[in-house]
């Protein structure tokens, strides 16, 4: 990945991740490599690809633990991606999320926590108990009291 450089490499890099965004949630081996695209994509591709990412992410979680440690893996570094570009003047503008005249935590936030409230609140429990074991503490580690005040 290191030696793409140049529109190219990223042409590629954004291809492979759309490649990889295709293929279905419960194919474990999508997540690992997602993970290590993102930070050289940068989450405006991504979310241009796959708006639903974190939903699909938490659907996902349905099906097995490794499936669950995997997209957990990509959530953690989607919302560090995300909070870095969203305090990248070039790069939050073109961000699909939220309006112009929220901030960038009210952006940050708006991305991950109706998603996780839906699957913390919905009728299946599997994913119910996925979500809150390998999911929720994630944002509560990287923005502690702020996330746990969003979610109350």
């Amino acid at each position: 990945v290191h030696t793409l450089e140049g529109a190219g490499g990223r042409l590629f890099l954004e291809s492979v991740a759309a490649d990889l965004l295709a293929l279905p949630g419960r194919r474990k081996g999508k997540y690992l490599p997602l993970a290590l695209l993102v930070p050289h994509i940068g989450m405006v591709a991504v979310l241009h690809i796959s708006p639903s990412l974190v939903v699909d992410m938490l659907e996902a979680m349905r099906d097995e633990s490794v499936i669950c440690c995997a997209a957990a893996q990509l959530l953690d570094v989607a919302l560090k991606q995300l909070r870095q570009d969203l305090n990248d003047p070039l790069q939050a503008p073109l961000l699909p999320l939220g309006t112009p005249d929220q901030s960038a935590d009210e952006r940050w936030l708006g991305f991950w926590v109706g998603p996780m409230l839906a699957a913390l609140t919905g009728d299946e429990a599997k994913i119910r108990t996925h979500v809150a074991v390998h999911a929720l503490p994630i944002p509560l580690k990287q923005e502690g009291p702020r996330s746990l005040k969003a979610l109350l």
